[in-house]
């Protein structure tokens, strides 16, 4: 019979052990309220704080498998997340002969208040002690992230004890962009949109869906969110690389993502915008010669160029130099983009901006007398 995920976590960290219960125990005249107990076990996650064995803690960050946040769900099961796995009702849970029992392991409850637990048990003369603190529960998951879109600035990535910090300054190509959502995540990278079904196991922690990781870095889809001082975000995850850099034997690697608020106009570089319509007086045409559609359009902010591909196929590529016509403002945005040199030499037009978002991009400008809107779109991901 295939043994329980937290059984095997149970037995890779807590060594697993088996308290026994005092039969002689009298409940009649013992000061132990179950009911208050459980309530408080409910009341919200709990976030592992240490580990002791025989009094020497443990680093609880040395393996894949080290629990991180825990919650005692209503209806009897348990719900158990860390940095790469997240359970839920699988596992049960239950208050009996005043142990806590949890898929049949029996833990002894030393200390339960509103903010702290402490565990503890014996087996065969090693003792273990692990402490639980308060994690907000989700519903009291920050709600300032919903809605917004997020760019990466930088990432820490920690090693082997050597730390590397990586930005946009030291020509990394931070490109992705990402919506939070009430019950998903959209994502951009340079090319598509990409939707995530994500999970809120805590006031600050989230975990993604396991069938979707194509877009994740390694195994793990767990992370742990805070909010800086300045507004930005911070994304904490770990995950197991096989065969470090001065050893054979597998190391942790432990990354932070620093995301900050996107402007308006920071929609214009990263993805590739993809022509889908182009309406002339606010009438939409069936072609627009000049542009066909399904022409590419990337922005790109280092060499403040758009290239410029007729189609995804294309490996002809045409420059065509933009910047901004003046200090960008939320109601603002205009562009001065130059022309393609073989159709309109040196001509340079004034676009405006009038939608940029997540996925879409409607450009709009003067020829002739006549207002033409460039509608394009990131492709999705399917």
């Amino acid at each position: 019979m295939k043994k329980s995920i937290l059984f095997l976590i149970f037995l890779n960290i807590f060594i697993f052990f088996s308290c026994s219960s005092d039969n002689n125990t009298d409940e009649e005249n013992s000061t132990f309220d179950k009911e208050a107990t459980m309530e408080l076990l409910k009341a919200h996650p709990w976030k592992i704080q240490n580990q002791y064995v025989d009094g020497v803690k443990q680093n609880l960050l040395t393996e894949a498998d080290d629990p991180y946040i825990i919650n005692f769900l209503d209806n009897g099961f348990f719900e158990f997340a860390n940095f790469s796995e997240w359970s839920k009702n699988e596992e049960t849970w239950q208050i009996s002969n005043e142990k806590l029992i949890i898929d049949g392991n029996s833990f002894t409850i030393e200390t339960i208040t509103s903010s702290q637990l402490v565990i503890k048990s014996n087996e065969n003369g090693v003792s273990h002690s692990y402490t639980f603190t308060e994690e907000g529960d989700t519903n009291a998951f920050p709600q300032y992230i919903i809605g917004k879109i997020y760019r990466p600035v930088s990432e820490t990535i920690t090693a082997e004890g050597e730390t590397e910090v990586i930005t946009r300054e030291d020509g990394h190509d931070f490109v992705q962009k990402i919506l939070f959502e009430e019950n998903h995540v959209m994502t951009v990278t340079d090319t598509m949109l990409y939707y995530l079904s994500w999970n809120k196991i805590s006031e600050s922690f989230i975990f993604l869906e396991a069938n979707e990781k194509d877009l994740l870095e390694g195994e793990n889809a767990g992370y742990e969110i805070s909010l800086k001082n300045n507004g930005d975000l911070t994304f904490k995850y770990c995950y197991i690389r096989e065969g470090g850099v001065k050893s054979s034997e597998s190391s942790l690697i432990e990354a932070t993502i620093v995301l900050r608020e996107c402007n308006i106009w920071d929609y214009l570089d990263g993805p590739n915008w993809i022509l889908v319509g182009v309406d002339k007086n606010d009438v939409a045409l069936d072609e627009f010669p000049d542009m066909p559609f399904g022409t590419i359009w990337f922005f790109n902010s280092y060499t403040n160029m758009i290239e410029e591909r007729i189609d995804k196929s294309d490996k002809e590529i045409e420059y065509m130099p933009w910047e901004f016509t003046e200090e960008p403002s939320e109601e603002n945005i205009r562009i001065d983009i130059t022309l393609d040199q073989t159709t309109s030499p040196n001509e340079i037009r004034t676009f405006k901006v009038m939608k940029a978002n997540i996925a879409e991009l409607w450009l709009s400008t003067e020829i002739d007398e006549d207002i033409y809107n460039f509608r394009f779109a990131v492709e999705v991901h399917e």
